[in-house]
Parts: C-alpha cells; sequence; structure tokens
C-alpha cells in the first residue's frame, strides 16, 4: 500500500483509479511531502523574506514505518529550504490489535494482527515525552533532542503552533496553505477570551458532512468542546447535539482537523494521558485503541475557540475526492516559481565521494563490508566477518568514513590501530579504505560504497543496541542502516564477543535460521554464502508457536513450512540440519536456545513489506549473544521525475 504522506500523489491516483490520467500532463517524481514542505518554504518566504524562512519551525509527525523515508526525503530536497536545526520530528510506534481470550476473560495483544497507529492525540502527548522527538545531525543521521519537544519550543520562545493533518488538500493549494488570517483571529480571541486552542468549523445542516469530517463541536459555556462521532450515540449526547443545533440557527458545527495552540498553555494541557478519552476500533475481530487530539478542547483551561469558514473543506479520504487532488496537483504543475523551486531541490548525484575501482573480471567469492568507528566493538566486526569469510574465495573491506579531506589521515591510523589488533589472519583478501562523506549523507555514502563494490554482506558494529533502554534506538545507525539498506545485514553488538571468539577457535559455523512462510530467500543466501560443506557447519532451523493460540488448520500450515524449509536445507548439502520449535515470548526463547546450542549466528529475514524494525526483533538484538543476520527483499525502483513534453 502507498503512504499518502511520502507517495507521489499521482501514483496515489494511478492505483486508486487507474485510467484517471490518461491523457494527463504529469509532472510526476515529486512526493505529497515534497510538494506540501516546497509550497510551503515559498509561501513563509513570500510573506516574511529569508529571515522568516530561517526563523520558522517544523514539527513532522510519522509513524515508524514512514520515518526512513520522511527523513530520507528531507536530507535529499535540503530540507525544502527550511533550517535543518528548526525541524523536529517525532516517530509514533504502530502497535498490534488486541484479541478476546475466553479461557482468561481478557485481552491479549495479538503480534500478528496489522499494526495501527495510536492516534493524533498520542502525538499530542509525545510532544511532552523525551526522547521522543529527533533532529537530523549534519551527516543526515537521526539525533534525539535534549529535553521534550515542548521544552525546546519554550527555550526558543515560540507560543504558538499551527497543525494540519497530512490529508487535508489545503496543504496543496497555495492560497489556503499559509492562512494568515486563522491565525490573526487565533491570536485576538486569546488577548481579548484567553482562549487557548482555536480550531476551523463549518456550519452546515447536513449531518453527512460531520460524519464525513467525523467531527462534533459543540458549546461548554466555558468555550467549545469537539467530540467524534462514535461519542454521540447516547440519548444524553443526542439531546446535546440537538441544543448545540439549535444554537447554531438549526445547523451542525463540524470541525476541520486544523488547531491552533498556546504553547506554553499547551504543555499544561498535555500533562496528564487520563484527560484523552480512548475511543476503541473494531477490525476483523480485533480492538485498536486511539486517542485523539480534539479531546484536548475539552480539559480544564483550554477555553477552546471555534472559528468559521465559509469554504467547504477538501481531504483526501476517500476515492471521491481523487478529481480535487488530481486539480490541485496539476495546478501546482502549472506553477512555474513552485517547479524552479522543486528543480533546485532535487537530490544530488553524489561526486564528493570517490569509490576505488574494484579489479576487472568475474569474482570468485563474496565481497564482506565491514563499516567501523572508532568504538571497541568494531574489532568484534571485523574479527566476526573475516571468521566467516571462505578462504581464497572472499575479500573483506575494512571501511571508516570521515567527514572532510583533512581527516582522512586520522581515518587511516584509525583503520591502522585497528588491523594491529587481529592476530590470526585468514587466507582472504583484505582492502582498508577510508571514505571522505563530505556533503553526503553518512547512509548515502555507506549505500554507494556498497553498491559501487556489490557487496555480498554488511556486518555492523552497534554499541548503543546493547543497552537496556529502549530510548536508545533514536540514533541508532544500526537501525537507520538496516530500514535503508537492501544487502543482507549482521549486526554485531559487545554481547557476540564470545561467540566470534569461539567461531574462530573451532572454525565450524553455527547458525539459527528463523523459519518464516518468507523467509526461503533467508535460508538459500545461509547455505551458499555462509555454510561451508564438509566443514561441521551446523544449520538449526528454529521456529516460535503458541499451540494454544493457534488453530487445528494454522498448525499444519506452520508445520509444513518447517518440512519445506528443512527439505530445501537437504537439498543444498548442509553437513548438519536440525529442527527447532520455541514456545513462548519470540526473544527470551530465541536467546535461550541460541545460548544453548551455542549459535553464533541468528539469521532472520524481515517481511516484504515491513518498513521498520519490528520491537521483538530489536529485543533479540539487544539479548542475542552472537550476530544478527538481516535478509530483506528489494523493493522496486522509484520513478524519477518526469516532465512533460
Amino acid at each position: 500500500a502507498l503512504d499518502v504522506w511520502t507517495a507521489d500523489p499521482y501514483s496515489l491516483i494511478s492505483r486508486m483509479r487507474p485510467g484517471m490520467l490518461h491523457n494527463k500532463d504529469c509532472t510526476r517524481g515529486y512526493s505529497w511531502q515534497t510538494r506540501v514542505l516546497g509550497q510551503l518554504a515559498l509561501a513563509v518566504q513570500g510573506q516574511g523574506g529569508k529571515d522568516a524562512l530561517e526563523a520558522i519551525h517544523l514539527i513532522l509527525h510519522m509513524n515508524d514505518e514512514q520515518q526512513e523515508d520522511v527523513t530520507r526525503q528531507l536530507w535529499d530536497h535540503k530540507f525544502y529550504g527550511f533550517k535543518r536545526e528548526n525541524i523536529v520530528l517525532i516517530s509514533q510506534a504502530k502497535r498490534f490489535g488486541y484479541k478476546f481470550n475466553p479461557d482468561g476473560q481478557k485481552f491479549i495483544g495479538d503480534i500478528t494482527s496489522p499494526p495501527e497507529t495510536s492516534g493524533s492525540g498520542f502525538a499530542s502527548m509525545q510532544l511532552n515525552w523525551c526522547p521522543d522527538a529527533f533532529m537530523l545531525r549534519a551527516d543526515g543521521v537521526a539525533q534525539p533532542i535534549n529535553g521534550t519537544t515542548m521544552e525546546l519550543l519554550a527555550d526558543k520562545g515560540i507560543n504558538w503552533m499551527v497543525s494540519y493533518r497530512a490529508r487535508d488538500l489545503c496543504l496543496l493549494n497555495r492560497n489556503t496553505l499559509l492562512d494568515l488570517n486563522f491565525l490573526a483571529q487565533a491570536l485576538y480571541l486569546h488577548e481579548r477570551n484567553r482562549h487557548v486552542v482555536s480550531t476551523q468549523v463549518i456550519l452546515s445542516e447536513q449531518l453527512s458532512l460531520a460524519r464525513n469530517l467525523d467531527s462534533m463541536v459543540m458549546s461548554n459555556g466555558d468555550g467549545n468542546v469537539e467530540m467524534r462521532m462514535v461519542e454521540l450515540g447516547t440519548p444524553r449526547m443526542i439531546e446535546a447535539v440537538n441544543t448545540a443545533r439549535a444554537s447554531f440557527s438549526n445547523r451542525f458545527a463540524s470541525g476541520l482537523h486544523r488547531y491552533i495552540f498556546h504553547v506554553p498553555t499547551l504543555k499544561q494541557l498535555l500533562a496528564s494521558q487520563h484527560d484523552f478519552r480512548p475511543k476503541l476500533r473494531l477490525r476483523e475481530g480485533l480492538v485498536y485503541v486511539h486517542l485523539d487530539v480534539a479531546d484536548v478542547s475539552s480539559i480544564r483551561g483550554a477555553h477552546a475557540a471555534a472559528i468559521e469558514v465559509r469554504t467547504r473543506p477538501l481531504l483526501a479520504t476517500m476515492p471521491e475526492d481523487l478529481d480535487q487532488l488530481l486539480g490541485l496537483v496539476q495546478e501546482q504543475d502549472q506553477d512555474a516559481h513552485l517547479m524552479k523551486h522543486l528543480d533546485t531541490l532535487r537530490p544530488p548525484v553524489m561526486r564528493n565521494m570517490r569509490v576505488p575501482q574494484q579489479p576487472k573480471g568475474p569474482r570468485q567469492g563474496n565481497t564482506t563490508v565491514v563499516f567501523v568507528d572508532d568504538s571497541v566493538v568494531g574489532l568484534v566486526a571485523v574479527k566476526m566477518a573475516l571468521a566467516l569469510a571462505r578462504p581464497g574465495k572472499d575479500a573483506v573491506h575494512v571501511v571508516t568514513f570521515v567527514a572532510e579531506p583533512i581527516q582522512q589521515e586520522y581515518g587511516a591510523e584509525l583503520l591502522g590501530r585497528l588491523m594491529e589488533k587481529i592476530s590470526a589472519r585468514p587466507a582472504v583478501e583484505i582492502r582498508t579504505d577510508v571514505m571522505v562523506r563530505g556533503a553526503g549523507s553518512l547512509l548515502d555514502t555507506m549505500q554507494q560504497y556498497l553498491s559501487s563494490w556489490g557487496a555480498d554482506l554488511l556486518v555492523l558494529a552497534s554499541h548503543k543496541l546493547a543497552m537496556a533502554n529502549a530510548n536508545t534506538l533514536i540514533g541508532s545507525v544500526a537501525i537507520a542502516v538496516l530500514k535503508r539498506m537492501q544487502v543482507p545485514v549482521l549486526l554485531v553488538t559487545p554481547n557476540a564477543m564470545k561467540a566470534v571468539d569461539q567461531l574462530i577457535d573451532r572454525r565450524q559455523l553455527r547458525t539459527m535460521c528463523m523459519v518464516e512462510p518468507w523467509g526461503m530467500e533467508l535460508l538459500h543466501y545461509l547455505c551458499t554464502r555462509l555454510h561451508v560443506r564438509n566443514r561441521g557447519d551446523r544449520l538449526l532451523l528454529g521456529q516460535v508457536y503458541s499451540t494454544r493460540t493457534l488453530t487445528r488448520q494454522q498448525l499444519v500450515s506452520v508445520k509444513r513450512v518447517m518440512s519445506d524449509f528443512s527439505l530445501a536445507a537437504e537439498g543444498h548439502h548442509v553437513d548438519s540440519v536440525q529442527q527447532v520449535v520455541m514456545d513462548g515470548v519470540f526473544e527470551e526463547v530465541v536467546k535461550a536456545e541460541a545460548d544453548e546450542q551455542q549459535v553464533h549466528v541468528v539469521a532472520v529475514q524481515m517481511h516484504p513489506h515491513a518498513k521498520t524494525v519490528p520491537k521483538h526483533v530489536v529485543n533479540l538484538i539487544r539479548k542475542c549473544r552472537g550476530g544478527l543476520l538481516f535478509v530483506k527483499q528489494a523493493p522496486a525502483p522509484a520513478r524519477p521525475v518526469i516532465r512533460p513534453s
């Protein structure tokens, strides 16, 4: 499925209504994010000049599956003209649904269910949490901000925040994107009546509009309260709606999901999560919990103001809205000023990094690349790569990155000290490279190196992921690499030191391949790239499931998958194959079995549609005492920018 915010609107239109773009002139290749933020930058600069553009701050809320695309587009398009230091990003993890357990008479989490976000209310509370927010460093890597987003805004003297949802089509209209009248009205109402929350509403006699917007705004004497339609089904609430309707001349007031908040007061309003009213959503027998930012209007002290707009809002929520979307996007295509601005923001071709040319002729073995820095665990990663390399066939590249050419000498000294600590070196080709990142991001530079050498495996050290604190995920280069790179990645933490030493001493590899219906590619990689026939290597086929929660048909299916993996492994003539079935918490049972079997590498194939690293896999990285190998399928190539002739 396409993500609306990070996808090209034309791709969305083509997917939803094939044939709609026939004989239409379309400028493809610009995502919804690029069009909105590029146009916002022009609007801000048009109102206040470059000083305004450098002073304005942006907060981008996203889910964890969007994070990689959002941050990459920001970097590739030079932050659309905004200052990098003024863009705050907040990622919300998708959560699994709950299903009812009749035996225990309670709801339990179902990790096999499609995950969903917890809503805009949860996102608003993240403004007050630490360290949920991050920025991008000068090398393009995420870095948690110090403190909370609210504290950051207060330190910078920011008093007002405007909030829109991504599907609001006013963001694609240059005349409505920067609504100064809305801001002026909110400031006036705050000064006159101490309103700290303002929302735009539209009055209509049609209840269907309120249902489409999923919003009803009513007065509570001290201000206004916005509620969702699911909350209005009781007799008392129906009576309240009729009373509110009478006060608006027999019309309904519906909110447009556009808000202006007084930042200092909002920090106090968001102090407790108990002020939010959880809303339950039922989907295919599963229950999901959502929180809504509209609940802020009912918190004591909010004094919410409702500001009427005359124009019916345009929202990309249904297929019927595609006509409006197409008209707005084509209008942008005809805006020469906007198109020129977007042209200047095109991702640059990386010319700053010179990758040494590989020798001509066919390769005989694998090319393993190890990215290292000055951390101690980098030595463990190099040892792991050399231990896995097949003598006389494979090549190992040990690479470090520096920002400027003047730092190359320091990088060479770092690699020299590192290689001096390698006492036993197998008969494999070893190459060391110091790469200059220059203006490119660290991840882009890594990716170009891997692509230039046609790497078969990336070995990466991570000290941060071995820490027990879950908050350290933000800013982890290893997690960013797992999301970005398509080449198999082997993560090594300080916990793997003993396993690496054992592998070097015994020279017999023990791997555990986690069996999943989509993981046959992983098994093939292990058998053909890492395992060596007649060396005494051992392959464990691991599967985690619970016989108590699976139906009989599901149980037959998972057993069939294990049987298929076993037959495939035997077809590769692996020396020793053993099946291991585990029941319990994924990371705990896998870690315990790997310890007992003295496994050197646990291998996991990412789900074909996964855009993030699942929580149970992250927990396994932290707990595992060996290396963690990740393999994923390559996505379809992105479409380039194509201008109509």
